[in-house]
């Protein structure tokens, strides 16, 4: 069973990479969703975009689970990120302030219920209205993507409501 697990996982990943389907986020380009280069004169995507892509991904309620919670399923996968990582940063979020944090976009993989496993590239957190938590909030997002090697970039807080992380980079 678990030779076949892993073959579904690697014909799924393939076929993610040739659909293009990597690109989930307005972004789409390798870089956190709302991130600009530091130093860079480009501006960041607007409030209303980040919030519309955000609650578009909420409101697929069959793909949506709060983000411990569903970490903690034993079936449960992420795409590109390790599980104790990325706890840490959820945690990190809401240490910082943020009142939810999301596991968007859940998908599964397996031909039926004994083998079928369920696979997460996203989360959406709801940002706190407070500006030193929003801070924090950006401040923990940040330094997760430099810890990441896509330290060259930062998110901006341009007001938006939600924050989406995409580790489908």
């Amino acid at each position: 069973m678990l030779v076949r697990l892993f073959t579904l996982c690697a014909v799924f990943g393939f076929a993610l990479s040739l659909s293009g389907c990597g690109t989930p986020t307005k972004s789409g380009s390798g870089v956190p969703a709302n991130a600009v280069a530091e130093g860079s004169t480009d501006e960041p995507r607007s409030a209303a975009d980040i919030d519309k892509e955000a609650r578009e991904l909420l409101a697929a309620k069959d793909e949506v689970a709060e983000a411990r919670a569903w970490l903690t399923g034993d079936r449960h996968m992420l795409w590109k990120g390790d599980p104790p990582t990325i706890r840490k940063l959820i945690d990190d979020i809401y240490a910082a302030g943020a009142p939810t944090v999301q596991a968007v976009g859940i998908g599964s993989l397996g031909e039926n219920d004994k083998e079928k496993v369920w696979i997460c590239a996203m989360f959406v957190a709801e940002l706190p209205k407070s500006g030193e938590a929003r801070a924090k909030v950006f401040a923990v997002e940040n330094a997760f993507w430099k810890a990441m090697e896509a330290g060259e970039y930062a998110t901006k807080d341009v007001g938006q409501s939600y924050l989406i992380i995409n580790l489908d980079l």
